[in-house]
């Protein structure tokens, strides 16, 4: 069998992005951990309106999707973004959030007081730059994270201001990971061959 020139060109991209933002990367993912306990969490989808959006976001190659910069393991932050860009939509990696979002802004939501308040501020400035947020959860979110749940805020005038949620729980066993990377990609694309294929590639690489 012939080697996937274009997988292996496309991680090597990412590699060469993830060292040039590294110290970006390190220096603030730790300041974003503590924004998504769950009571974070739920206050922001309350205030915002959120509520589940339906089976699936019939995204496009237009479309944006980045990862909440609280993924300390790089290896697991590579492997979606890869898996997201398998899946045809657009990525911006967390490296490039961070960029773009820039030092001064960074600063101003870390320097709100409360922690609802940082994560709601972060929300909208994300919602200016992707269209949806995807959200690794841990077992203490409950039903939050039995399933991958795609939520969007109801609200007109927040709909247009704030990304789509995509919670999803990223423990176990690879087996367990591949199935929910699966239904991650069908909630995204709505498409399942295209969700496996990319669930296979994205953890062959990782």
């Amino acid at each position: 069998m012939l080697p996937d020139r274009r997988a292996i060109e496309s991680a090597l991209r990412e590699l060469v992005r993830e060292v040039s933002s590294h110290e970006l990367v390190k220096r603030w993912i730790p300041r974003f951990e503590i924004l998504l306990s769950s009571y974070t969490l739920r206050q922001a989808i309350e205030t915002e309106g959120y509520e589940p959006f339906g089976d699936s976001a019939s995204m496009t190659e237009s479309s944006m999707v980045s990862l909440v910069p609280s993924v300390a393991d790089g290896r697991l932050r590579r492997c979606l973004e890869c898996f997201f860009r398998e899946l045809g939509v657009g990525v911006m990696t967390t490296g490039e959030q961070l960029a773009n979002l820039g030092h001064d802004r960074l600063e101003q939501i870390h320097g709100l007081a409360e922690a609802p308040e940082r994560l709601r501020s972060y929300l909208h400035a994300m919602g200016q730059r992707i269209d949806t947020l995807v959200v690794p959860l841990s077992g203490e979110l409950g039903e939050l994270g039995n399933k991958v749940q795609l939520l969007a805020a109801t609200a007109a005038d927040r709909a247009s201001r704030v990304p789509r949620l995509v919670c999803i729980r990223l423990e176990g066993s690879r087996c367990e990971v591949r199935t929910r990377l699966i239904e991650l990609g069908i909630t995204l694309t709505g498409n399942v061959a295209r969700a496996e294929a990319a669930s296979d590639r994205a953890l062959a690489l990782a």
